[in-house]
């Protein structure tokens, strides 16, 4: 009976072991996925000003010519 009751107990162990992982992959891909959006936008933020002022200055010299 004791046998028995270890092999369910590792068991159970086992299958504890791997939803703790799942947890902390999921986890993982959250934060993996915030960061990444969190780059993009703020490059496209930081980018934004430059590629109005080559939009403008390319009108710009446009007209002039």
């Amino acid at each position: 009976m004791r046998k028995k009751n270890r092999m369910k107990l590792k068991k159970a162990e086992e299958i504890l072991a791997r939803e703790k992982q799942r947890q902390r992959n999921v986890f993982l891909n959250i934060a993996t996925a915030l960061t990444l959006t969190t780059l993009i936008g703020l490059s496209i933020i930081a980018l934004a000003p430059v590629r109005k002022n080559n939009t403008v200055s390319s009108d710009l010299e446009s007209e002039s010519k």
